[in-house]
């Protein structure tokens, strides 16, 4: 996982402690569209950033993800224009199949079923 911010770092470090599973989860301390350049074999993703970088997010993790991975994105409904180019993006993925989920501001929930990245 990326943050930003110390603060909120801190937090999901304490949050993955006591779900016991900090020691499967990366948490690093950058800025995420950077960092996934040095990632590979993404099985999960749950993107809540500053909107307008949602498409720039995905179009570097797509290719990353292995299959069965599931990304869920959040806000999707509350800000549905914000995010227009990322939604279409990842409908149109012929690899992806996707959801919106109506909890909280929305949520999407796409899941690679095939065995690599579509174009």
């Amino acid at each position: 996982t990326f943050e930003l911010l110390p603060e909120k770092a801190r937090l999901a470090r304490e949050t993955l402690a006591l779900a016991e599973i900090g020691d499967r989860v990366e948490l690093r301390e950058e800025n995420a569209i950077a960092g996934l350049d040095a990632i590979d074999g993404v099985s999960f993703c749950f993107l809540d950033a500053e909107k307008d970088v949602y498409l720039s997010c995905w179009r570097k993790l797509q290719p990353k993800l292995v299959p069965g991975a599931l990304v869920l994105a959040d806000n999707v409904i509350s800000h549905r224009d914000e995010m227009t180019d990322f939604l279409d993006a990842v409908e149109a993925d012929g690899d992806m199949d996707s959801v919106v989920v109506p909890i909280g501001m929305g949520v999407l929930l796409a899941r690679r079923w095939g065995g690599g990245a579509a174009t």
